[in-house]
């Protein structure tokens, strides 16, 4: 049954309750009622499913389920709610679908067009007991979830709270992944609740609601549109207890249709009509032959001649868990034919057109006319109660005197095995370098073991039901069988077949390869060859007449050349026909190297400078502090060369001032060829901090903010430094346990143009929030309005920590209109960490916001302060005009606080024991 209950998003923000992010959500409930006409569509689904269950029986949603994506095994199972076509910016819901086995719950759910439904902006809500007063419920509305998925985490909500924790043994899997129409996905029904171990699924009815959301997390469709979608869990069905017959060959009740129209593909649905005009009823066996004395019984219903494809449907029942039997089918068939189960496909006789079309001929006869065919179905496609089994019968080409259908089904429990079709595995010529798989049809009940054989020989660890060479080798030749056993028959062995390997002699395809090359000293140097043949090809190369070691691949690189690599170069190409083909002979020549090295590139931090020179240069020179000077009073402490890289080479300096611009001098510095740089070659750089996690390059960046430590179910903020250049805005910050700064579990909020009556209030007026790494706009006073271009993140180290770096690109830009983020001087920050549900644990500060400059590094002057007590007044001076006044009670405790708009001097009537003041940047 359907019950009444919607939810919808709710924009309210509670700062001590279910706050939002770009990864959580709150929800209300819609205020419309399902529209009439809906109403009558569902009405007209439901009484025409009604209509078919009183005819062939009511069917159980007992199905055991492959999450893979290709829906067969949900043949059967028919829609358990179609949602109209009514939501835009995002996932558009369209039709569900509901089953379950012993250990799971599947749905299976088609969207109106392509989405990926499986992302934080995507919910399934679960009311785990089908209780509507337990459990989360937004507003009040009759639909309480315990459970609440999204992008296939599960968490905890059956006390009435949002996301109050996580879930343990979802055991989620979806299918497919991306972008699609059509998807399935399960979770397991022994979930538990991390909080306490218990249950999620105690009861055997539960209500499922499907939610998805645009890009600000608004909700724009629910399926149902109107309260949850209930579902009870039936107990798993027992295995028969012997044979059960349920097509028999000449009882079974069949309708057919022999007009010679084109059907399509709904006749063989579950729910197809077939008692319309064009459709009649009679028993096996089927059609028209000259040779009636060749089948077991005569023909009961003579066919129209001249068709080509020939449709039949028919009925049976069956209330035992499929997975319990195999089904036997033994077909009187004079051409060919495809069967249906449930509307899946699970078999095809002598028909190879992918798809079959209507006047698709069989493509012959069987071997012996009139002799049964055995053969194996899929017991997928099963449902509990109401089975159809569709066949579409094709006529031979060229042959109109004679079809004949026939057939039996029968379920086993327990089956010996049976190789179904003798010609398998097949004989198979193959060119050597391809590959090629062997494989049987047969049926017999499980347990089934394999082992494959060549020349009668076991194959180590080939014991699985196909068996694939790749790629096909010259020694693979021989022939093939595999033995087969379950508990009632045992080494049940295939014919052998032959596998005859063709080879294809070694050709260079390109006879301009290699090719002759000039390069400079000090250049890489790349021969090629390409041949084709059988594989494996086998390549040497050759310096003159002598081989190279280890140059046995199909190119030949010389990372550096020198002088003395000038010479002729070849390959020889082989493979195991026998056969080898030689390349053409390219010569080398290499010319000295006469230019000197120059600078290509400078960073420089406030405690070194990192060099990149346009080729290797000497250790030697270039660990020559001498061959180094700097502008503005540095010293060079230290040069080392790169020991990965010859081309890079770190100078340690005395301290830089963050923001400033230095001119580096070089003298003498060498390369590989003794060239040196020419004499004074200058560079300027600009000091700056490098996002690498060695944090010595903020050295001299003061403290911004000291927070206590105060959580235990959050990442725990410690210190926060604040730094700036004209291109970005640095933080680094210090954690009191390890935690990973970058999940959406910490956010950043930042007020772009430092007015807190602007952006969305509920951190400081931001105008930008970031989380994960990913910027979201907020300037017009909401939460997420969009996204943020040009970030340019970085953060280091990435993963668990205690001390991170991370950098903000001051050129971002609002994604809605282009603007730019930071438009003034100064801005203001807040980190903000939650736990787990999503509720605030830390900020850091604690109150307010942290104050900053945009000054591009370039250190202030600040005070001195003086402090005067007179007449029970407090008077504060400072002198200059630069810098924020800040105070806090205790010297070694809390956290500063800007002095609400101060003046110089900044007078007061004091009502604690003891403060403290200090100006700050």
């Amino acid at each position: 049954m359907q019950t009444t209950a919607s939810l919808a998003l709710d924009q309210t923000r509670f700062i001590d309750f279910s706050r939002w992010t770009a990864f959580r959500h709150a929800v209300k409930p819609k205020d419309s009622p399902m529209p009439l006409m809906q109403t009558i569509r569902v009405l007209a689904l439901v009484i025409g499913l009604l209509a078919l269950l009183a005819d062939h029986g009511v069917a159980d949603n007992f199905k055991h389920i492959s999450i893979d994506g290709s829906f067969d095994d949900w043949a059967g199972v028919v829609p358990a709610y179609e949602d109209p076509a009514d939501a835009t910016g995002g996932n558009d819901l369209k039709t569900v679908y509901v089953a379950h086995d012993e250990r799971y719950f599947y749905v299976r759910f088609a969207l109106y067009s392509p989405g990926d439904p499986f992302t934080s902006q995507n919910n399934v809500f679960i009311d785990a007991n089908n209780d509507a007063t337990t459990g989360y419920a937004p507003a009040g509305r009759p639909f309480g979830s315990e459970l609440l998925i999204q992008s296939g985490v599960g968490y905890q909500e059956k006390n009435g709270l949002f996301n109050e924790g996580p879930v343990n043994g979802l055991d989620w899997a979806a299918a497919p992944a991306g972008a699609a129409t059509d998807f399935e996905f399960r979770i397991a029904r022994s979930a538990t609740y991390a909080s306490d171990n218990t249950a999620v699924f105690s009861g055997d009815t539960i209500a499922i609601l499907l939610e998805t959301e645009n890009a600000q997390f608004t909700t724009i469709d629910t399926a149902p549109d109107t309260e949850g979608l209930s579902y009870t869990f039936t107990p798993a069905p027992g295995a028969p207890l012997g044979n059960s017959p349920l097509v028999t060959l000449t009882g079974a009740s069949w309708r057919f249709n022999d007009g010679g129209t084109d059907l399509g593909t709904t006749w063989r649905e579950f729910s197809y009509d077939d008692s319309q005009a064009g459709w009649a009823s009679g028993t096996g066996l089927f059609g028209f032959t000259p040779d009636a004395a060749a089948f077991p019984a005569p023909i009961q219903t003579p066919l129209a001649v001249g068709r080509t494809t020939y449709y039949l449907r028919t009925y049976f029942a069956w209330t035992n868990d499929p997975a319990s039997a195999v089904l036997v089918a033994s077909n009187y068939l004079s051409d060919g034919a495809v069967f249906y189960l449930n509307g899946a496909e699970v078999k095809r006789v002598r028909l190879t057109n992918d798809p079959v079309l209507f006047n698709s001929p069989a493509t012959g006869s069987p071997v012996t006319k009139g002799q049964a065919e055995v053969t194996g179905f899929s017991t997928a496609p099963l449902v509990i109660g109401t089975n159809v089994l569709a066949v579409e019968v094709h006529q031979t080409g060229g042959d109109s005197a004679d079809l004949v259908f026939g057939m039996s089904l029968l379920a086993a429990p327990q089956f010996p095995v049976s190789i179904t079709d003798p010609s398998q595995p097949v004989d198979r010529e193959v060119v050597a370098g391809q590959p090629t798989t062997f494989a049987v049809e047969l049926v017999g009940t499980a347990p089934l073991s394999y082992q494959w054989f060549k020349d009668g020989n076991p194959i180590l660890n080939a014991t699985n039901a196909t068996f694939t060479i790749n790629p096909v080798l010259q020694n693979d030749a021989g022939s093939y069988s595999i033995r087969i056993s379950n508990p009632l028959a045992t080494n049940v062995t295939s014919r052998a077949a032959v596998l005859t390997v063709t080879g294809v002699p070694v050709k260079i395809t390109d006879s301009s390869q290699p090719a002759d090359q000039t390069v400079t000293e000090g250049e890489p140097a790349i021969f090629s060859v390409v041949a084709t043949g059988s594989a494996p090809l086998t390549y040497q190369w050759f310096k003159g007449a002598v081989p190279i070691t280890d140059a046995t691949n199909s190119t030949y690189t010389i990372d550096s050349a020198l002088q003395s690599d000038a010479s002729d170069y070849s390959a020889i190409v082989s493979n195991t026909l026998p056969s080898v083909a030689t390349s053409r002979t390219a010569h080398l020549s290499v010319n000295p190297d006469t230019a000197a090295p120059t600078i290509v590139n400078v960073v420089g931090t406030p405690n070194k400078v990192t060099l990149t020179f346009s080729e290797p240069v000497t250790q030697p020179s270039a660990n020559a502090v001498t061959n180094y000077s700097l502008s503005g009073g540095l010293i060079v402490n230290s040069a080392v060369r790169d020991a990965t890289n010859p081309s890079d080479v770190v100078l340690t300096t005395s301290a830089q001032t963050l923001g400033a611009s230095y001119t580096l001098t070089l003298n003498k510095v060498l390369d590989l060829f003794n060239n040196a740089i020419a004499p004074d070659t200058k560079a300027t750089f600009k000091s700056t901090i490098v996002i690498d996690g060695s944090f010595t390059d903020w050295a001299g960046v003061p403290l911004a903010n000291e927070d206590p430590k105060d959580t235990t179910e959050s990442t725990d903020y410690k210190d926060v430094y604040i730094a700036s250049d004209a291109d970005y805005l640095y933080l680094r910050v210090t954690l009191y346990s390890p935690s990973d700064l970058a999940i959406f579990y910490n956010n950043i909020y930042i007020d772009a143009d430092n007015d807190a009556t602007t952006g969305y209030q509920f951190r400081l007026g931001s105008e930008m929030l970031i989380q994960g790494g990913g910027g979201y706009q907020e300037k017009n006073g909401l939460f997420n309005e969009g996204e943020i271009s040009g970030l340019d993140w970085a953060i280091a180290p990435e993963g668990v920590g205690t001390e991170f770096e991370l950098r903000i690109s001051r050129h971002a830009k609002y994604v809605s209109d282009g603007l730019p983020v930071f438009t003034g001087d100064s801005i203001a920050l807040v980190l903000e960490s939650e736990n787990t549900s999503f509720l605030t644990r830390d900020t850091a500060p604690d109150s307010g916001g942290l104050i900053h400059f945009f000054d591009e590094g370039t250190p202030v002057a600040l005070g001195p302060l003086s402090i005067r007590l007179d007449s029970g007044q407090v008077t504060i001076t400072w002198s200059g005009a630069t810098g924020r006044l800040q105070s806090r009670q205790s010297l070694t405790t809390g956290s500063w606080q800007d002095v609400p708009n101060p003046t110089n001097p900044y007078t007061f009537q004091p009502t604690q024991a003891q403060g403290f003041f200090r100006l700050a940047q």
